[in-house]
């Protein structure tokens, strides 16, 4: 890196920073913060730790599950995968576009010494991999749950 290099990469960590706070402080304004408090009191603790569970639960199944596409390319550590997909998940609730995936192929491929190039199409096996599973549910619940009358023809 050269001298100049390390400045201005302080530099434009500062502004993404400042730039980011300023965006948080911008979306809790416009939150019923009071409301949103009612809700969290009124709601039923049992039924949050189970979607919380299963939450947490499908997103370590997806590190697992992209672990074993990245170890084909040289990047070895379940660990490593299942903390970036949910250090993903984090950030795509707070940035447009599955910006978290994006953070989470820059991660791997600099913790792995390997191309963006060769993790990103990890990824998009692993999405793919979504796609199947997303598929395979809708067919099963198509045949095993009862259908409104508008889709039972179908």
């Amino acid at each position: 890196m050269s001298e100049t290099a390390a400045p201005r990469r302080r530099w434009v960590h500062w502004v993404v920073l400042i730039a980011t706070l300023a965006l948080l402080a911008a979306f809790a304004r416009s939150v019923d913060w009071r409301h949103a408090w009612q809700a969290i009191n009124h709601a039923d603790l049992g039924l949050l730790a189970v979607a919380t569970a299963a939450n947490l639960g499908t997103l370590v199944v997806k590190g697992v599950r992209w672990s074993i596409f990245l170890d084909a390319i040289g990047v070895p550590g379940v660990s490593q995968a299942v903390g970036a997909t949910i250090a993903a998940a984090a950030l795509n609730g707070v940035v447009v576009a599955n910006g978290g995936d994006a953070a989470r192929v820059a991660a791997m491929a600099r913790r792995g010494a390997v191309s963006s190039a060769a993790v990103l199409a990890t990824l998009a096996v692993d999405r793919f991999c979504d796609l199947i599973t997303y598929a395979l549910l809708f067919v099963t619940a198509a045949f095993a749950l009862p259908l409104p009358p508008q889709l039972a023809g179908w």
